[in-house]
C-alpha cells in the first residue's frame, strides 16, 4: 500500500506534467504560421493549464498542504527547446511540431496510466478526473496524427 505522501507526489507529478504540456502548446503555437493549427494548439494549452488546475484541486483533498511546481520541469523546458531549434531549422515546421506533439502526449498518457493502475488508493473525485484528463489526451493524441497527416 502506497503512502500518502507517495499518492501525492504522483498527482503532483501529473500536475508538473501538465504546466509542461500547456507550455509545450502555447510555444508550439508560436512556431507555426498556419492559422488553424495555431489556434488548435492555443486550445490545447488552455485544456493543459485546466487540467493542471483540476489536479490541483484533487492535490488539496489528498493534502491541503502540498505545494506544486507551476513552472514545469526542466525536461519539459530542453523538449521546448529542442522544439524551438527544429522548428527554426525545419522548413516542414508544422509537421514536425505535431511529431514532438505526439510525443510528449503519449509520453503524458503513460504516465496517466501509471497512476490510474494504483488508482483505488485515491478519493474517487480525484480518480474520475484523472480518467476523464486520461481519455481526453488520448484523443487529442488521435487529433494530432490526423493533422500531422495534413501536413
Amino acid at each position: 500500500m502506497r503512502t500518502r505522501e507517495e499518492i501525492t507526489e504522483e498527482v503532483s507529478k501529473l500536475i508538473e506534467k501538465n504546466n509542461d504540456a500547456y507550455l509545450g502548446y502555447k510555444n508550439a503555437a508560436e512556431n507555426v504560421s498556419n492559422t488553424p493549427l495555431k489556434s488548435f494548439l492555443e486550445q490545447q494549452s488552455e485544456k493543459r493549464n485546466r487540467y493542471a488546475t483540476e489536479l490541483q484541486s484533487g492535490l488539496e483533498i489528498l493534502d491541503p498542504s502540498a505545494e506544486t511546481n507551476k513552472s514545469g520541469s526542466l525536461k519539459g523546458d530542453v523538449h521546448r527547446a529542442w522544439m524551438d531549434l527544429k522548428a527554426a531549422f525545419s522548413s516542414e515546421s508544422e509537421e514536425k511540431v505535431l511529431e514532438e506533439c505526439i510525443r510528449g502526449e503519449k509520453a503524458s498518457m503513460e504516465e496517466y496510466h501509471a497512476v490510474l493502475a494504483n488508482a483505488g488508493e485515491l478519493p474517487s473525485t480525484v480518480t474520475e478526473t484523472i480518467k476523464k484528463q486520461h481519455d481526453e489526451i488520448h484523443e487529442t493524441v488521435n487529433t494530432v496524427k490526423r493533422l500531422e497527416d495534413l501536413f
